[in-house]
């Protein structure tokens, strides 16, 4: 009862048990680094919101130039975060 559709909407609410454990916001896209240190997966640090994964991937790779996801122009970047 009070269900509407195909039944199958729950699908998109739903959030794994293991994203709500780094992300209780069940927020995606959620990145977990690796620690340098023990090469392994640190659960404490989560890294989400579209945006902010893209400038973490930027910084943690290194990346310049035509590699970078963010543009290093200014004006390129500001309209790359308006999509």
């Amino acid at each position: 009862a009070g269900v509407t559709g195909t039944g199958k909407e729950w699908w998109y609410h739903w959030k794994s048990p293991q994203l709500v454990r780094v992300n209780p916001s069940g927020l995606i896209p959620t990145l977990i680094p690796i620690d340098p240190n023990t090469n392994e997966p640190d659960e404490s640090r989560p890294v989400y919101e579209s945006l902010v994964t893209v400038d973490f991937i930027d910084a943690v790779s290194g990346a310049t130039g035509v590699d970078r996801l963010v543009p290093e122009d200014p004006y390129e970047a500001a309209r790359m975060r308006v999509w």
